[in-house]
């Protein structure tokens, strides 16, 4: 599996292009969890998987926001310790369900 250099080239090496429909993941599914590994990335000196069942308008929402200049991430941990990013408030359009997981690897 590659390890892109930034988010930002994932998404454009991936070719991730809009959902077909509302809530699709990266995976094509609609709903159920899947913790495979999407694709690898770095950021902030460290590296990171993104989960294939991230919601896909969220991974393009963090795209657009890197693309205008912005940092879309916060580095955060799970509850067993394990360091995660989420995105900021801003890209979760009111829902406080996560729908974006990547973590380091």
């Amino acid at each position: 599996m590659i390890t892109y250099d930034s988010f930002k080239e994932l998404v454009e090496g991936e070719r991730i292009g809009p959902p077909t429909g509302a809530g699709e993941r990266l995976n094509g599914t609609f709903n159920g969890g899947d913790r495979t590994a999407f694709a690898r990335f770095k950021y902030a000196g460290r590296t990171w998987k993104l989960d294939a069942d991230s919601d896909k308008e969220r991974v393009l929402r963090a795209y657009k926001c890197l693309e205008s200049g912005e940092d879309p991430f916060v580095v955060t941990t799970t509850a067993t310790g394990t360091c995660c990013l989420d995105l900021v408030d801003e890209l979760k359009a009111g829902t406080k369900a996560k729908l974006f997981y990547a973590y380091e690897i």
